[in-house]
């Protein structure tokens, strides 16, 4: 009887802990879930400042060769957004296989081709409505 009981007394402590693992988990699951929105969002937002800045940059006397970095970096960060983004799915999908996890991202990267050539046209807009730029 003494060993039932005592067997009883482990299953449910075993059990116990089970559940505060489980729970701790969760916890934690929704911590950085929590993390990563924010994480997003400021991203996001980082991004359209950043546009913002360089459309009213155009109008100012700024040159030429800050305006195209300022361009490149702007669209770089949005590629590299879309990377870390899909990166859980990336990895979920390849299996951490590190030749598909590299296809898929060179997958990535032609769909953002047609970006590249917006982006040409997006400076080249901007150095027409400044048209006030100093040569460097």
């Amino acid at each position: 009887m003494g060993k039932l009981e005592a067997t009883h007394e482990i299953e449910l402590a075993q059990k116990e802990e089970e559940i505060k693992e489980k729970e701790e988990a969760r916890l934690l699951a929704e911590s950085n879930s929590r993390r990563d929105i924010l994480q997003f969002s400021g991203i996001t937002i980082f991004t359209l400042i950043m546009f913002t800045v360089i459309f009213f940059a155009s109008k100012k006397n700024l040159s030429v060769t800050m305006l195209d970095t300022l361009t490149f970096l702007a669209f770089l960060l949005i590629y590299e957004f879309v990377l870390v983004f899909t990166d859980p799915y990336i990895d979920n999908w390849s299996g951490g296989a590190p030749v598909y996890k590299l296809m898929m991202n060179f997958s990535i990267a032609l769909v953002f081709i047609p970006f590249h050539k917006m982006e040409v046209k997006f400076k080249n807009k901007l150095k027409d409505k400044g048209e006030v730029f100093s040569k460097s």
